[in-house]
């Protein structure tokens, strides 16, 4: 069944190959007066070949189907035949020469005879065994790389006039080819130009060519058109042997449908017309392609935008967050304004009663001009005491023990709330496991605030670094405070002499030691970290979408990588020398010492202020005495009071509404973080995979712009720049072989008022082993079965249509 299903599809591709291939090519057919036969007789002609091998013509025979509309119908025929003969009936024909006269008996009569005319195509085969031309005879039975040939050759030339030169057009005949290569015998089937179908068992090989149609159209250079006149098979041969060729010629169907005439001036415009658009089509690609360029610019600009904006949304919506946390504060401003309306309304009752007491104010300020000088006295005295050696190291302890004491009295609080919980979590816990799971998460707790006291002082550093020197101090102070306490809670957390210490005073001690140790070599002293700050560093850089300040992002980084891991204090030497030494004097370790300092500053200022009270109460005693200003100033600060207390009135009623606003920043916060995760994210993506396609899209049209470009300029410029004398020559040579094509209608001859039509089966000899071979590797007779039925479809196909 396989085997016949590729036979089959084979021929399905020849009929398809004569369908489509309906192009050019023809050659007329002796038309001869014999007696008139009534009109609806047709003449319907088969041309069997036997061949050899080689093509060689050995025998030919013509089979002539007669058909008339009218039963018994008298048919005169003219024919070349001889041995005519009926071969389905009785009827005898009366012959006079090549005058043949039919009564039907019937509508139908079939006859054969025999023909020495030449054929208008000439079939040429070759075989080639590992390169070289080998005999059939010869190729039979052998093995290796085989190569079959099969060559059409146009004989039915005529000599036309084409536009006042004469030319040679040969009559268009379709030549199809057809046979099987078994896999038993062949493998690796090729051709240059055929179909071969395979069913796994047999691979059926065909082949279509209208020979002497490029050489009709002498006025084209044809060489690159693909319609080869011969058919190269190659394959892998293992004992050669080759079932009959099946060939089939015939005059080109449907010429008649080419025939309507086609002015060349109208051709011509009719190019122009398509030349102009395709010119405005390639302009059109080339915009589209800058366009498209354009677009995926945009897309990567977008692209890039987006992931900058998600960096600054989430610092947006972290803010957001904040801001809703920290509202909590609103409730204390809300209670401000009631304590400020509390606090006017007492300020306003004092000033009456001030008023009230103004004849007391004389002696009042007379006896705090004299406290002002007994105080500036005082804080001189306590300054001295302060300065002694006795009173400074009271007050370092003083303030290295609150440190301690402050931060140790935390930890110890941490540490057995952790407990208390850990316990009441686990309560079969047995003390070993509590006290591990206990330090495990006491361990977690510390390191975790140590982390963000860490961040926050790389934070203000980086502040500090980027600001100009004037601001530096603000960022050095907040820097110092988070520093200190990062080195005082690693110090009393992890100490061992700390930790480990038998009581408060020891502790104390080993910690002061600690914090007095400035070289930076101790494990637990801040250090810098040079990988957050250059993070950092960056997101602010990609943050400034204006790049107003990228040289100075720039100059930070390359700052910043050029320092090595270091303590706090030798970076500082770093900052305060890109500052112009401005920053020398700045507190790095706050300790005992450093509080007495800053105590001893504040005191000479309050020695300073004091001076300047004594000096002011001195003018108010004077001014109290001289005249009374400062009565009628009491006054109307007594008025401003009361406007202050109705004031504090209407903002104590504002500030009530200030829950609203707190609710709104809720909504905020909340909105964002929807925004940043169900919307940001998502178009974030997009654009990414809108990015990956604008690209492929540009891509695209770049390749369509060149093709466009390509096809214009080698295409329809060359077309429309076709010389008009080539079209007209074109024009009338299809007319020519359009005649040729509808006169070729019968090989044996053609009678007067009889339709007719012809075409041409060639079948050539197998070529097998000898018979002594052939004998001893004799097959079933379902081989030879298989042949017969072969070449039956093959004739079938063409002639039962």
């Amino acid at each position: 069944m396989k085997k016949k299903m590729a036979i089959k599809a084979a021929g399905m591709i020849t009929a398809c190959a004569v369908l489509v291939s309906a192009v050019t090519a023809g050659a007329p057919t002796e038309l001869h007066a014999t007696a008139a036969n009534a009109s609806g007789a047709s003449k319907s002609e088969t041309v069997y070949v036997n061949a050899d091998a080689s093509g060689s013509v050995k025998s030919v025979t013509v089979s002539d189907w007669l058909h008339s509309e009218t039963s018994g119908a008298t048919i005169n025929d003219f024919s070349n035949l001889s041995d005519i003969r009926n071969v389905k009936g009785n009827e005898k024909p009366a012959v006079s020469g090549s005058n043949v006269t039919w009564q039907l008996d019937g509508n139908d009569l079939y006859y054969q005879g025999k023909s020495s005319k030449d054929l208008p195509v000439e079939v040429n085969i070759q075989y080639y065994l590992d390169g070289k031309e080998t005999a059939p005879a010869d190729i039979a039975g052998k093995s290796g790389k085989i190569e079959i040939k099969i060559s059409f050759k146009n004989l039915d030339g005529h000599s036309v006039n084409i536009n006042g030169a004469m030319h040679t057009v040969y009559t268009p005949f379709i030549c199809a080819a057809a046979f099987n290569l078994p896999g038993k015998y062949f493998s690796n089937v090729t051709t240059n130009f055929g179909k071969v179908v395979s069913d796994g068992s047999n691979q059926a090989v065909s082949f279509v060519t209208v020979p002497g149609l490029k050489d009709s159209l002498y006025m084209y250079d044809t060489s690159s058109v693909n319609i080869p006149d011969t058919l190269d098979v190659t394959a892998d041969a293992k004992d050669f042997r080759l079932s009959n060729i099946m060939m089939l010629v015939s005059p080109m169907p449907d010429m008649s449908s080419l025939g309507s005439s086609i002015n060349v001036n109208d051709l011509t415009s009719k190019l122009g017309q398509l030349y102009d658009a395709g010119s405005q089509l390639k302009d059109a690609t080339s915009t589209l392609n800058s366009g498209e360029q354009a677009f995926a610019n945009g897309v990567a600009q977008l692209y890039a935008g987006l992931a900058t904006a998600g960096t600054s949304f989430n610092e947006a919506a972290d803010g957001a967050a904040a801001l809703s946390y920290n509202t909590s504060s609103l409730n204390q401003l809300i209670s401000g304004a009631n304590d400020l309306y509390n606090g006017a309304s007492a300020l306003s009752g004092g000033l009456d009663q001030i008023v009230a007491g103004l004849p007391g104010l004389t002696k009042g300020t007379s006896d705090a001009a004299d406290g002002a000088s007994q105080l500036i006295g005082g804080l001189n005295q306590f300054k001295s005491a302060l300065n002694s050696n006795q009173g400074a190291a009271g007050y370092v302890n003083y303030a290295d023990s609150t440190v301690y004491g402050v931060i140790s009295a935390g930890l110890s609080t941490l540490k057995g709330t952790i407990y208390s919980t850990i316990k009441t979590s686990n309560p079969s816990d047995n003390p070993a496991t509590l006290a591990s799971k206990t330090a495990t998460a006491y361990g977690q707790a510390v390191a975790g605030e140590a982390a963000t006291l860490h961040a926050a002082a790389d934070s203000q550093l980086i502040s500090a670094m980027s600001v100009p020197d004037a601001q530096k101090a603000d960022y050095v102070t907040q820097a110092t405070a988070y520093i200190n306490m990062y080195d005082a809670l690693n110090i009393i957390a992890s100490d061992p002499a700390v930790t480990g210490a038998s009581d408060s005073s020891t502790g104390l001690s080993a910690f002061v030691a600690a914090m007095s140790d400035t070289t930076g070599s101790a494990a637990y002293m801040y250090k810098f970290d040079k990988t957050t700050v250059l993070t950092q560093i960056a997101y602010a850089k990609a943050a400034d979408v204006q790049g107003q300040n990228t040289s100075l992002y720039d100059s930070l980084s390359t700052t910043v990588n050029g320092l090595s891991d270091q303590t706090l204090a030798g970076l500082w030497q770093s900052v305060s020398a890109s500052s112009g030494g401005n920053l020398n004097n700045a507190n790095i370790v706050l300790s005992g010492t450093k509080f007495k300092d800053s105590l001893t500053q504040g005191i000479d200022s309050l020695i300073t202020g004091a001076t300047q009270l004594e000096g002011g109460t001195a003018q108010l005693k004077a001014a109290t005495a001289a005249d009374g200003s400062l009565v009628t100033g009491l006054g109307r600060l007594d008025v401003g009071g009361r406007n202050l207390m109705a004031g504090a009135q209407a903002l104590r009623l504002g500030a009530s509404n200030l829950t609203e606003l707190k609710a709104g920043i809720d909504k905020l916060a909340q909105g964002l973080g929807m925004f940043n995760t169900q919307a940001l994210a998502p178009l974030t993506s997009g654009a990414s995979a809108l990015n990956g396609n604008a690209s492929l899209l540009t891509s695209g049209t770049s390749q369509l712009s060149a093709g466009m470009g390509k096809f214009f300029d080698e295409g329809l410029s060359k077309l429309n720049g076709a010389d008009k004398t080539n079209l007209s020559d074109a024009l009338a040579v299809k007319d020519e072989m359009i005649k040729l094509s509808d006169s070729y209608t019968s090989f044996s001859g053609t009678p007067d008022g009889v339709t007719t039509s012809v075409k041409f089966i060639v079948k050539t000899d197998e070529i097998k082993q000898s018979a002594t071979v052939a004998a001893n590797n004799a097959k079933s007779s379902k081989k030879s079965t298989v042949h017969r039925n072969f070449f039956q479809r093959i004739a079938d196909f063409f002639t039962k249509r």
